[in-house]
């Protein structure tokens, strides 16, 4: 049964899928999920263990509305987060 997150109309699901991360799996096995800076996740999203969402996403970087166990969802736009910020900065310069 989900679990709602408060306030933000998201769900985390327990139970016992421990499947590791994809990516990093001797890092990311025991049912954290980590979750990046400035993330936007999208309405109803169902997120499972040992998942990464990656930072400065939006709702519409995300390909389904559930996140199975030890997937991953990263922007992949910048090759680097230091471009990112780059292109930021240079988006509020006057």
């Amino acid at each position: 049964m989900p679990i709602p997150l408060p306030a933000t109309g998201r769900t985390w699901a327990p139970g016992d899928d421990m499947t590791p991360n994809k990516l990093e799996p001797t890092r990311l096995n025991t049912g954290i999920t980590l979750i990046g800076k400035r993330a936007h996740l999208p309405d109803n999203l169902r997120v499972g263990r040992n998942c990464i969402i990656g930072v400065d996403l939006r709702p519409e970087d995300f390909p389904a509305d559930i996140l199975a166990s030890g997937e991953t969802v990263e922007d992949r736009t910048f090759a680097h987060g230091w471009q990112r910020d780059l292109a930021r900065r240079r988006a509020n310069t006057p």
